[in-house]
């Protein structure tokens, strides 16, 4: 709510005294807040009527044209780094060529996967539970140099929120379970060792970064946790 009642009145000049960067809140003076406001409200004391209610009326969508990008990018993104990674599993690091970066995430995932990830297991595998009622697609599955099998979410997000460990955990939950699907239901694997670390790389923060979390026994609590409230709250609302 916070996030789409700023991108509505940012077409009117405003800017948050205290964004948050990098994970850190910044404090914007009250100087270049009006500094940056100038010109838009320069503008719309020149509005006619029916200007002016243009002009709110494109407050109004500036949350849905917002997401309406990211989801664009966030699905370019994706599609770039799944075709990465199915050439690592093809072809391995050391045959590693790609040449569709044009901001350099690619790369710079490349670089931290060669110093982490001894082999990746799987790419956009499908997996579910008939009891649970659910399914979805992972990202990628990983082993680890430390030898250990790890969950990769990526997310368009700035920063790694609780939510993004959580749903990795279901995805856990899932595939211990079943195993691994193509998108037809044919079965493709079953991982040979249990995973234990869940990673999300948000890349829509202004720098590469990656989030580990290693506490699956409690995020797969906190998942099934999830499921019931959601099953619960759907009985109740359709009573």
């Amino acid at each position: 709510t916070w996030w789409a009642s700023g991108k509505a009145v940012e077409t009117l000049g405003w800017t948050n005294a205290k964004p948050k960067v990098d994970g850190k809140y910044q404090t914007v003076s009250l100087e270049q807040r009006i500094t940056h406001l100038k010109p838009y409200y320069d503008q719309i004391m020149q509005d006619s009527e029916e200007m002016y209610l243009s002009r709110l009326d494109k407050a109004y969508k500036a949350h849905s044209v917002s997401l309406d990008k990211s989801a664009d990018k966030g699905t370019d993104m994706h599609a770039l780094l799944e075709e990465y990674i199915k050439i690592v599993m093809k072809n391995g690091f050391d045959d590693y060529i790609f040449n569709k970066d044009e901001n350099g995430y690619v790369k710079a995932f490349d670089t931290w996967a060669r110093e982490n990830v001894k082999r990746f297991i799987y790419s956009e595998a499908y997996c579910y539970d008939e009891l649970l009622f659910i399914g979805g697609i992972s990202d990628v599955g990983a082993e680890m140099k430390d030898g250990t099998y790890a969950i990769i979410d990526f997310k368009s997000a700035k920063e790694a929120y609780f939510n993004h460990f959580v749903q990795i955990a279901i995805y856990n939950l899932l595939i211990e379970k079943n195993g691994l699907f193509t998108k037809d239901g044919e079965p493709t694997i079953k991982l040979e060792k249990p995973i234990t670390k869940y990673i999300v790389i948000p890349f829509g923060a202004s720098k590469f970064t990656v989030y580990e979390n290693d506490k699956v026994k409690g995020l797969k609590e906190a998942g099934l946790a999830c499921v019931k409230l959601y099953r619960e709250k759907s009985l109740f609302e359709n009573q």
